[in-house]
């Protein structure tokens, strides 16, 4: 429900509350950009799936990367972006 507004303005969108992993990577079908957390699994398996799934795009919603196969995102032709840093006034 609070996407919604995202999804009514960006046409295409989708919001997938699972979180991401071997199991749900699937679920990015007829998407081409992932948009992930902190947490999520972005091993060289998952990353398989979304190459096959056509994703082109990783967006990262946090500074740390290490959960994300890199290596394998290049391979695959998956660019990766990530937030550089916080701000000193973020909570």
């Amino acid at each position: 429900e609070f996407m919604q507004p995202l999804i009514d303005k960006f046409a295409g969108s989708f919001f997938i509350e699972q979180a991401c992993e071997s199991t749900s990577a699937h679920l990015c079908k007829g998407a081409n950009a992932v948009c992930l957390f902190v947490n999520d699994d972005c091993s060289r398996e998952v990353l398989e799936v979304f190459k096959a799934k056509g994703i082109c795009l990783l967006l990262l919603r946090c500074a740390g990367f290490d959960r994300v196969d890199l290596a394998a995102a290049e391979e695959f032709g998956i660019k990766v972006v990530r937030v550089p840093a916080y701000s000193p006034h973020a909570v």
